[in-house]
């Protein structure tokens, strides 16, 4: 199983809707429904359901592809939601293009991470937030527009790079003030793509009314258009993942959620 934020805020009674801990895993089929004629029991899957914190979970087809022996089940549990969600955030709703800029902030993190690869592969110009002691791992990535994720000086520092024109899209996760500066950031006409919790996309299309906003959360895409979900896997499954995954057993749950509570992860 995966660990994602999102079961942080579930753990702390901070997200807003009932939800279950763990969204994402990679496992062995043990049984399909009658109408399930491309996968069967023993073959090696990653997945998005809920209630993925068991031994065995049951999650409807199109959210389970089927991957390769080249791929580890670590690797793969840590690629669906970051994957999907990056490239839904970019690709679909941002429509980033080759030439365009991005601001991607958290992008140590596994969205952030392959947002990068994503936009990187488009031919985007990158700018990128994270904690200074996380740079080293951004500059590995071939990143060099490098910002402070914990201060709100980012927002001047690109302006100044792109010449006060700001950048074409935003994949934002700060709060408060970090997501007041990344509208300042953000170009006329541009696009910001809001993927944290406790915005208020009203206030926000009103201090940027120029702007395209979409406030977007994946469990909203995977029961609304699941389809649409299971062709991001299925590219997702042909993507090596180059992160260093980090693993903990059972017993050290509660120290991995307080890792990626306090971003040290």
């Amino acid at each position: 199983a995966g660990l994602n934020f999102r079961d942080v805020l579930v753990a702390m009674g901070l997200y807003p809707d009932p939800a279950e801990l763990g969204c994402e895993c990679a496992g062995v089929v043990i049984k399909v429904g009658s109408a399930v004629k491309d996968l069967k029991p023993g073959d090696r899957v990653m997945a998005i359901g809920a209630g993925c914190f068991a031994d065995t979970v049951t999650v409807t087809r199109s959210l389970a592809v089927k991957i390769t022996d080249a791929l580890e089940s670590t690797q793969a549990t840590a690629i669906p939601v970051a994957y999907c969600t990056a490239y839904h955030s970019l690709v679909t709703l941002g429509k980033l293009q080759a030439g365009e800029s991005v601001l991607i902030h958290a992008a140590t993190g596994g969205v952030g991470q392959a947002a990068i690869r994503i936009a990187q592969s488009i031919g985007a110009r990158v700018f990128a937030t994270a904690s200074p002691h996380k740079w080293p791992r951004l500059k590995e990535l071939g990143v060099t527009d490098i910002h402070h994720s914990r201060t709100s000086e980012f927002a001047d520092a690109i302006l100044q790079a792109t010449e006060n024109r700001g950048v074409d899209v935003v994949l934002n996760t700060l709060p408060g003030e970090g997501r007041a500066r990344s509208l300042d950031a953000t170009a006329q006409g541009g696009r910001l793509i809001e993927i944290g919790k406790g915005c208020n996309p009203d206030e926000m299309r009103s201090a940027r009314p120029d702007i395209g906003l979409h406030v977007f959360d994946l469990s909203t895409v995977c029961r609304e258009e699941p389809e649409t979900v299971q062709q991001m896997l299925a590219d997702a499954a042909t993507w090596e993942s180059t992160s260093e995954i980090e693993t903990f057993a059972w017993n050290d749950t509660i120290e991995a959620f307080r890792r990626m509570q306090s971003g040290q992860h």
